[in-house]
């Protein structure tokens, strides 16, 4: 069963994040252990099998690690994925998957982008994916990203109108 599908899956990553051993190359790069997953949570191991029976369940067979630890692998995995950005120059709408996804709850083989949004995206021109992207996932000001080759009131225009279309995509397939 995937895990999100499971019915205490939104309270469960309130409280716990998981990561994929086997195919998290920043958490494990050669992962050969019995366990496919890392559940990070400060709850024992009685009590989050009580809460959350069926996402132990999914996440089977498993390693517990506290909330701690979790917060360490995250961390590396959002600076790994910088690193990868700065070192193609530009963000993908796949690195921007990964990094909305491990960034918000650990490493999920079944969460990402819904088709929705990921076309949506595709639907806005190259600079202004590219500085949206910039902006809204790397923190970049609007100095940063145009450097001085562009304004800032032009950098922000830019971003606006791509926030606006997305809004306007989005917004109908609700």
């Amino acid at each position: 069963m995937k895990i999100t599908l499971t019915k205490d899956y939104s309270e469960f990553v309130k409280e716990c994040k998981f990561f994929d051993c086997r195919n998290d190359k920043f958490v494990y790069t050669d992962w050969v252990g019995d366990a496919d997953y890392i559940i990070a949570t400060d709850l024992s191991e009685e009590d989050l099998i009580r809460k959350y029976p069926e996402c132990v369940k999914a996440l089977s067979p498993y390693i517990l690690v506290s909330s701690a630890i979790g917060e360490v692998f995250t961390e590396s995995r959002n600076n790994n994925l910088k690193h990868d950005y700065r070192m193609k120059g530009t963000y993908s709408i796949d690195l921007m998957e990964e990094y909305l996804v491990y960034g918000e709850h650990g490493i999920s083989p079944d969460s990402g982008l819904s088709d929705e949004m990921r076309d949506a995206l595709k639907s806005l021109t190259e600079v202004q994916r590219e500085r949206f992207l910039l902006n809204v996932l790397d923190g970049r000001t609007y100095e940063e990203i145009g450097g001085s080759k562009v304004s800032p009131q032009a950098i922000k225009k830019s971003i606006d109108q791509a926030k606006e279309k997305l809004k306007k995509i989005l917004s109908k397939r609700v």
